[in-house]
């Protein structure tokens, strides 16, 4: 009995508002929940991916893209722009203080501002 009057006091209620409950649904709480846990990754992951830039010699040189070699620790594969014009992925050797570029050409830190850059982020 006390069931039926509840369900009967629920749907005058619900006529009262023009068919809609005063609580939100659980489809909406699910649904802003989700929405509230993809915003907050996202603008985690957008931070995560900003470039480290540092300035040497008058020029702006940003790390875009970095990984460490597995086998040879003091290897990294990176992606770096100068004045903002990014470079192709290059294996920046921090042993031998050399770059190979992606055509093959060994060059020297010495010649290429972007390597000490390079390797100093990691040898802290």
């Amino acid at each position: 009995m006390i069931d039926n009057f509840c369900l009967i006091g629920r749907r005058k209620r619900d006529r009262a508002l023009g068919g809609r409950s005063p609580r939100p649904s659980t489809f909406r709480l699910v649904l802003a929940m989700l929405l509230g846990g993809w915003l907050s990754f996202s603008v985690a992951v957008s931070a995560a991916q900003a470039a480290y830039c540092r300035t040497v010699e008058g020029h702006e040189v940003c790390i875009l893209d970095i990984h460490r070699s597995a086998k040879n620790y003091w290897e990294y594969r990176a992606r770096v722009s100068v004045d903002g014009e990014a470079r192709p992925m290059a294996v920046y050797d921090c042993r031998d203080r050399t770059l190979l570029r992606p055509d093959g050409t060994r060059v020297s830190f010495r010649n290429d501002i972007t390597g000490d850059v390079v390797c100093r982020l990691f040898r802290r």
